[in-house]
């Protein structure tokens, strides 16, 4: 996405972040499907750097949250491989969110698809 592309080169400065946040962001979560979600991820990972930590917690990691758990294994794979990347963006403090995460990465190895569990 172009969002993810312009974030990460610094082209968009928070300003621009947030008004995807609170414009576009939620007319794509509007029954978003397989490949709005699993392009979605990448995109809010980007924008971090440029918003606020609240607005860290409320939107971006409350979606990936949201997304660990979808019933589309796809969605859940990508959350997955995105794991790292985003407890990285967790503060030391924030402890139920830093467990919620690894609650994520233990049941992903019991997973039903072996697309997850791999």
């Amino acid at each position: 996405m172009l969002i993810e592309k312009f974030a990460n080169a610094d082209y968009f400065t928070k300003k621009e972040c947030m008004i995807f946040l609170s414009t576009s962001f939620p007319v794509f979560m509007e029954g978003a499907l397989f490949k709005i979600k699993k392009q979605m991820l990448p995109c809010l990972l980007a924008i971090t750097k440029h918003i606020d930590y609240s607005e860290f917690l409320t939107k971006v990691l409350g979606t990936y949250m949201t997304f660990s758990a979808d019933s589309i294994w796809g969605v859940r794979r990508v959350c997955i491989e995105l794991l790292p990347d985003f407890l990285e963006k967790i503060r030391e403090s924030e402890t139920d969110k830093l467990i919620a995460g690894l609650d994520f990465l233990q049941r992903s190895l019991t997973d039903d698809s072996r697309w997850v569990k791999n």
